[in-house]
């Protein structure tokens, strides 16, 4: 039998007593759920009503659409909580943890809390640790229930916790916690620019039954000019290859797995094929792609413009490629509220059928554009500033969540 690991693969300096081990229930002064009954709503009462689903980026968030308790019925319902719970949900949605801080809340049936004893364990170690692989595979092969998983109290109470002494857990946990700090502030600030662009999208794109936007750049007026999409972009269909085309090197054929969150990325499992297969155009820099069919179709319509490329590379038979002369504006414009209308309208599928958007549907479409290009490129350009600082923050994330895996993995037992 293999013998169990007692240390970690990396340690801060200065340790190196052995690690111990305990169930989560010995390192706990309670471990308890939620209500498990519908509380007496209250849309002026003070305290949230909160589940599983409100545990994000290791907060508990609420919004105005979260349900309100009055004092009174927290106090009926209220759960012991301290300097030292951490929140976690059981039900429906796995495994998401939250740091109690004192908010205001009543806890539902899909959130166990963990009291900690502090005397044995530090709260910020603990929060890492049941964020690793080792616990998450623990909790995720022990669900019950066929539709809705849940997460029982007593195996969270079994759960087997490797720790070390209380300077060295205090050290780790301080350590991991920056990081998360860090994810979490690129997290926000992604999300900030998601909200700003999507702000931005429905003031600077004139409303359905409007000529022009309700807000502009200073120096250009009138009314926008109502045209077919075709005459702002040549719409063109993508190759149709055979199983016997696929080379390991040759010409990269672009897919709908190119377009990954409304940025084109250029990924290690693209298709290449035989230059002799190519019968289309080459794709360009700054050429728009599109998600013509797929079989799902809420992925139908997604689009991102090309840059980056290297080599020839063409796009494939259920994709469709925009070629402007003002890529930038268009691209924008089809992040707008008529393209998403187009699509929801003009998707056919259902019933099993592949989701598909025709390319006479969407070359028929009619938009309006700024008679003035110089208005079209000041536009776009404003978007592809907002898109590259999105991109920055996603790329700076996954950076520092891969950065935090491989420290979890050397850095716990």
């Amino acid at each position: 039998m293999e013998k169990q690991k007692k240390n970690p693969e990396l340690r801060f300096e200065a340790f190196t007593s052995d690690w111990s081990n305990d169930r989560l229930e010995n390192l706990s002064q309670k471990i308890g759920d939620g209500i498990h009954s519908t509380p007496k709503y209250d849309d002026k009462g003070e305290y949230f009503f909160i589940n599983g689903n409100n545990l994000v980026g290791n907060e508990i968030e609420v919004d105005s659409t979260t349900k309100r308790v009055s004092k009174i019925e927290f106090e009926e319902n209220k759960r012991e909580l301290g300097d030292n719970s951490i929140l976690l949900s059981i039900n429906g949605t796995i495994g998401n943890l939250a740091t109690y801080e004192g908010e205001k809340v009543l806890l539902g049936k899909s959130v166990c809390y963990i009291n900690l004893n502090k005397s044995k364990i530090d709260k910020d170690f603990m929060f890492s640790i049941l964020k690793t692989k080792r616990i998450n595979n623990y909790f995720f092969n022990e669900l019950t229930g066929s539709t809705i998983k849940n997460l029982s109290l007593q195996t969270i109470r079994n759960t087997s916790i490797n720790y070390p002494k209380q300077d060295e857990q205090k050290q780790i946990g301080s350590f991991f916690k920056n990081i998360d700090e860090l994810i979490t502030k690129h997290q926000k600030k992604h999300n900030r620019l998601v909200t700003l662009k999507k702000s931005m999208l429905e003031k600077m794109f004139p409303k359905e039954g409007q000529t022009v936007p309700e807000i502009r750049f200073k120096g250009f007026e009138g009314d926008w000019e109502e045209c077919e999409f075709q005459e702002i972009a040549t719409l063109k269909r993508g190759l149709t290859y055979s199983p016997s085309n696929l080379r390991k090197t040759g010409t990269r054929v672009l897919r709908s797995s190119n377009i990954f969150e409304n940025r084109f990325i250029n990924r290690v499992d693209d298709v290449f094929v035989d230059d002799t297969a190519i019968n289309i155009d080459y794709v360009k820099e700054g050429d728009i792609l599109i998600t013509a069919a797929n079989g799902s179709s809420k992925l139908v319509g997604k689009h991102a413009l090309i840059t980056g490329i290297k080599g020839k590379v063409v796009h494939g038979g259920f994709m469709l490629l925009a070629s402007s002369n003002v890529p930038l504006f268009l691209n924008a414009s089809m992040s707008s509220s008529w393209y998403k209308k187009f699509v929801n309208l003009y998707t056919a599928g259902g019933g099993g059928s592949i989701g598909n958007l025709s390319k006479s549907d969407l070359d028929q479409q009619r938009i309006y554009v700024p008679a003035d290009e110089n208005e079209q490129l000041k536009i776009g350009k404003y978007f592809q500033n907002i898109d590259t600082l999105i991109t920055n923050h996603l790329e700076q994330l996954a950076k520092l969540k891969n950065f935090k895996q491989s420290l979890s993995e050397k850095m716990f037992v």
